[in-house]
């Protein structure tokens, strides 16, 4: 496993590892493995975000699996793949939760629309 730093919009630099070998180490089922470098800076919810969010049957259903509503989403973070992040002890961990709705509020950040 590889240790990386990621930055993120609220100004920290949070810590995560990349597990190349992701059958080795049990995960719940909330949660799944970072496999790879994350090749974005992190985005965190705001409230804003989540009011105006659309949300697919299939995401609804990952949110359930993960234990997560709309409002559990406020103070997490995201990537420019939609991926889920929680912040704990200054590490970095991706939720099994991938909404397309932040993947396309991330490239509408990153192009000032």
């Amino acid at each position: 496993m590889d240790n990386f730093k990621i930055k993120t919009d609220d100004g920290k630099e949070l810590n995560y590892t990349v597990d190349k070998n992701p059958y080795l180490l049990g995960y719940s089922i909330a949660t799944c493995p970072v496999t790879e470098k994350i090749d974005s800076d992190l985005k965190k919810i705001k409230d804003i975000d989540v009011a105006e969010m659309v949300i697919t049957k299939k995401e609804m259903k990952d949110s359930y699996c993960c234990n997560i509503g709309k409002e559990d989403l406020i103070g997490k973070y995201y990537d420019k793949n939609g991926f889920i992040y929680y912040e704990l002890d200054n590490c970095i961990y991706r939720f099994y939760l991938k909404i397309n709705y932040f993947k396309k509020l991330y490239k509408s950040k990153i192009n000032g629309t």
